[in-house]
Order: structure tokens, then C-alpha cells, then sequence
């Protein structure tokens, strides 16, 4: 798998959504002092549906990092960090505006529509890099 060197621009951002998605899987895990139910989450049939997404929203926290960490990352992997980003969000931001989410939510996942552009903006800028070469 290629991997490029990262820009300074983008390993801050890569340690920002980190931080971010680690921070996040806490908030989905039940029974936490800051949990789906406090934040407004609709209740689920049973907490295993919120662990495995808390262990998936962790792990890419956990890969995001280690390619800050090395200043280097596949641009497959960009792209589904950022197709998975962006997707979070609009899931959210529809069932808020089906009245099924309070504004909380939509407003925490913010950061996630912002690195999901910027990670868009790094590929972009790759693959125009790689025309003109």
C-alpha cells in the first residue's frame, strides 16, 4: 500500500481527530458518566450494539494517530477516514432534522464534518500533485 509523507497541516490534524475519536468512543460506551443516554441517544436493545461502535470509533482513533505519529498514511486510508466522517455526520444531522436527535448531538459530531473536508482537501491536493507530475 502507497503511503505519502504527510504536511505539517495534516498531522495536526490527524492528532486532532485522535484525540477526538478516542475522547468520542467514551461517550458511546453505556454506563459512563457521560453516556448515549445524557447526550440524548435514543436507548438501544442491548449495549453491545453501542460497545462495538465505541471499539470502531477507538480503533481509528488509535490508526489516525499512529499515521500522525509516523507523518505518514495511504491515501486509501484518508479516504475512508473521511467517507466514514462525513457519512457520521449526515446520518446525525438527518435525525436531527427528523426531530429524532437534539442539536447537542449534531453540534458534537461538528468536528467530524470539518476533519472529513480537510481530509477531502489532502486528497484533493495529492491527486492534483500526482496530474502534474
Amino acid at each position: 500500500m502507497i503511503e505519502i509523507t504527510l504536511p505539517a497541516w495534516m498531522r495536526l490534524c490527524l492528532w486532532a481527530t485522535a484525540a477526538m475519536n478516542l475522547l468520542g468512543s467514551l461517550t458511546l460506551l453505556p454506563d459512563v458518566l457521560l453516556g448515549p443516554a445524557e447526550l440524548g441517544l435514543p436507548p438501544t436493545e442491548h449495549p453491545l450494539y453501542l460497545w462495538i461502535l465505541a471499539e470502531f470509533i477507538f480503533l481509528f482513533g488509535l490508526a489516525y494517530g499512529y499515521c500522525a505519529w509516523r507523518a505518514q498514511a495511504s491515501p486509501l486510508f484518508i479516504g475512508l477516514g473521511a467517507a466514514g466522517k462525513l457519512v457520521f455526520f449526515s446520518t446525525l444531522f438527518c435525525f436531527w432534522l427528523a426531530g429524532d436527535l437534539p442539536g447537542l448531538v449534531v453540534l458534537m459530531a461538528s468536528g467530524d464534518l470539518i476533519f472529513g473536508g480537510l481530509f477531502l482537501i489532502w486528497l484533493t491536493q495529492k491527486a492534483q500533485h500526482q496530474r502534474q507530475t
